[in-house]
């Protein structure tokens, strides 16, 4: 008995197969296919054993490839959208873009966003939770004369 049939139901079988399809006859490259099928998946071969995969992975090997994509103006483009990148990717690798699941554009966008700073080609993001402020230091008076 397939794996699949006995977990998932009849329903998400079938958005999973019509999924596979649209990634299958997609007009990107194979290497961007091969990581799409290994996150719908959750798992990627390696030897004799799987590692875990998912849609952050294929963010990242989006972001590596980026510039067998793209030409190298929308690439320097990319530092002024580095805070909408969902919009930016919308844009300009809309094809790769339109094959993510809804529910899981969140996740590439993150992926994505790691893969283009791990290249330098944004500043990572900081959040600062709390700006700490020191003390203000103590003031000493100097008594010249009392009464």
């Amino acid at each position: 008995m397939d794996v699949n049939r006995a977990i998932l139901p009849k329903r998400k079988l079938k958005m999973k197969a019509e999924h596979q399809d649209r990634i299958r006859t997609a007009k990107v490259p194979g290497w961007f296919k091969c990581r799409l099928f290994e996150a719908s998946e959750g798992r990627r071969p390696f030897g004799d054993r799987a590692l875990r995969a998912g849609y952050a992975d294929a963010g990242e090997a989006l972001a590596e490839n980026l510039h067998r994509i793209l030409d190298r103006e929308k690439i320097a483009a990319i530092k002024k959208w580095s805070r909408d990148l969902e919009r930016w990717a919308c844009e300009n690798i809309k094809r790769f873009y339109e094959l993510i699941p809804a529910s899981k554009r969140q996740v590439f966008i993150e992926g994505f966003r790691d893969g283009l700073v791990q290249r330098g080609l944004i500043n990572p993001v900081v959040t600062v939770v709390e700006e700490e402020r020191p003390a203000p230091p103590k003031v000493w008076l100097k008594v010249v004369e009392a009464d």
